[in-house]
């Protein structure tokens, strides 16, 4: 089995590609890995409507979103845009309580590892 550090290494692969994490099934003594080749395709098997998929999408470009953000990007009313979030727990992350300074970011990333991993390397 893949340690904790070998499946970071493909979910932080995966999202700097622009990706959604894989889906990892670990059954019948083995472990199984599955890449979709755009989060759209990935987020339209698993049932999620056209406005999820562009909020994820805004996700994986933008690295976070807000409600605000939502619902600017969809034209929405707050209690929509929190709905919408909220049907997204599998695929997103909220980091805050409520307020200002709320976010969600893709699971399996934090903000702050993905900003070292884009921080140049000192020579």
């Amino acid at each position: 089995m893949p340690s904790r550090r070998d499946i970071g290494k493909i979910v932080n692969g995966a999202i700097a590609e622009k990706l959604l994490p894989p889906v990892f099934d670990a059954s019948l003594g083995g472990l199984m890995v599955t890449f979709f080749s755009s989060p759209a395709a990935q987020l339209k098997e698993a049932g999620i409507d056209e406005r999820g998929i562009a909020v994820v999408n805004y996700v994986l470009a933008e690295k976070k979103v807000t409600n605000s953000d939502v619902q600017q990007l969809l034209n929405v009313s707050k209690p929509t845009a929190t709905r919408i979030l909220s049907s997204l727990s599998d695929y997103l992350v909220i980091t805050g309580t409520r307020g200002k300074g709320t976010y969600y970011s893709i699971k399996g990333l934090s903000i702050g590892s993905q900003l070292a991993q884009n921080k140049p390397s000192e020579s």
